[in-house]
């Protein structure tokens, strides 16, 4: 089951077109489905009467589309963080912010996370 449209998309972002949505909508699908534990395919996401609940997932999926179009990977060994960690000259020291990559939490972009995490979608309770 497909979580979101193109044309959904577009409500949410316009950074990709058609055909890079069609190669990357079901990576990030499935790193959604990860990150709350199928709970979509467990429930029906037409039938739930929560409608800021599925926009926010819907925008998590857009979210997480654009994500693994700018880092230009779906797979989370493709994803190496080969940024430099520190770098110390004399008395120059120098430490780079965060990488796309390595703020991820496990390979789901930060936008994502916050917006399941608001619906209680990443919830870890035994129901």
């Amino acid at each position: 089951m497909a979580y979101l449209t193109f044309s959904e998309y577009r409500d949410f972002s316009t950074t990709v077109d058609e055909a890079t949505f069609d190669k990357l909508i079901g990576d990030a699908e499935s790193t959604i489905d990860m990150a709350t534990r199928d709970y979509y395919q467990i429930n029906s996401l037409d039938s739930d009467l929560n409608a800021r609940r599925v926009r926010d997932f819907k925008h998590a999926v857009a979210e997480q589309v654009d994500y693994l179009n700018f880092i230009g990977s779906s797979k989370s060994y493709e994803q190496v963080d080969d940024d430099v960690k520190n770098i110390r000259i004399g008395r120059l020291d120098l430490t780079p912010n965060q990488t796309a990559v390595s703020s991820s939490k496990g390979g789901l972009c930060q936008e994502a996370y916050q917006l399941l995490a608001k619906q209680g979608l990443l919830w870890r309770g035994v129901s």
